[in-house]
């Protein structure tokens, strides 16, 4: 009977530490599961078909991928650190109304994406506390320093599944001719665009939308979101990963804003005159 304990607990132990090891070594490896309090712009985005990311940019706006939009039903839930949590800290709000860019497109090629960008209307504010909170934006990229890249994303290159926890990790940026000369070398061909940010294989299934950021002056700020990856359609274990610049598409996303706050009669003037600064 005591072996027979042992035993259990001998295997109990093990698959503990296994999956232990999967989770933080598991976005892609090497990742971290972190709260949301360590990262309270970001958000899930869920509608019918498919997930995604979103960064919070004001108490109704949220920034997405375009690809992300969806003519269904979709929604924002904000705060969360587990997947299927719903405890005090989440909000879950339905999306009003999205707004696409006019120009986005999608490649031939059906990986990348053109003017990737995308803004959702909540129907209701967001609360903002340490779980919510908007984050500032830039036009400043370092690429002597690593960026942090926030997701829900597959935590492997093969599976799409999404991730239990919310997680980050630091990046390497890729500078624009090495980008070019990766890109060449992929299976799929693409040519980058000067508004795209390249980073080290990475992102991965369901992070589209999803934040990465640099410290500027030891502030948080975000500088990109995730558009596509070199090979998608075979496994996300290509370099480089792709984000759209946040400086590129900075007046875009401030008209975007004040033409969304504007056609609703409940928010301030005051607000959609100050709706977003980029430093």
């Amino acid at each position: 009977m005591r072996r027979m304990a042992a035993i259990n607990f001998v295997y109990f132990v093990t698959t503990a530490l296994l999956l232990y090891v999967h989770e933080v070594n598991s976005i892609l490896p090497p990742s971290l599961k972190i709260d949301a309090s360590e990262a309270p712009f970001m958000v899930y985005v869920r509608n019918q078909r498919h997930y995604c990311g979103g960064v919070i940019l004001h108490e109704r706006i949220v920034l997405t991928a375009n690809h992300c939009l969806a003519k269904n039903t979709m929604t924002v839930a904000a705060g969360r650190s587990v997947k299927y949590s719903n405890d005090g800290n989440v909000q879950t709000v339905v999306v009003e109304k999205t707004l696409p860019h006019e120009e986005y497109s999608l490649d031939p090629n059906g990986i990348q994406a053109y003017n990737d960008v995308g803004l959702l209307l909540l129907a209701t504010p967001l609360s903002f506390n340490k779980y919510v909170q908007p984050i500032e934006l830039t036009s400043e990229v370092n690429f002597n320093e690593s960026a942090t890249l926030y997701g829900w994303g597959s935590t492997d290159a093969f599976v799409n599944s999404p991730s239990f926890y919310l997680r980050a990790r630091n990046i390497s940026l890729i500078e624009h001719d090495l980008c070019v000369e990766l890109l060449n070398k992929a299976v799929t061909k693409c040519t980058k665009q000067e508004y795209e940010i390249c980073g080290e294989k990475s992102a991965c299934n369901g992070d589209s939308g999803s934040p990465i950021s640099q410290k500027v002056n030891n502030v948080t700020k975000l500088i990109g979101i995730v558009s596509w990856l070199a090979d998608d359609n075979i496994s996300c274990d290509t370099s480089p990963a792709v984000f759209e610049s946040i400086g590129h598409f900075s007046q875009w996303i401030k008209d975007g804003m004040r033409a969304l706050l504007k056609g609703n009669s409940t928010e301030n003037q005051d607000d959609n005159e100050n709706v977003v600064h980029v430093s």
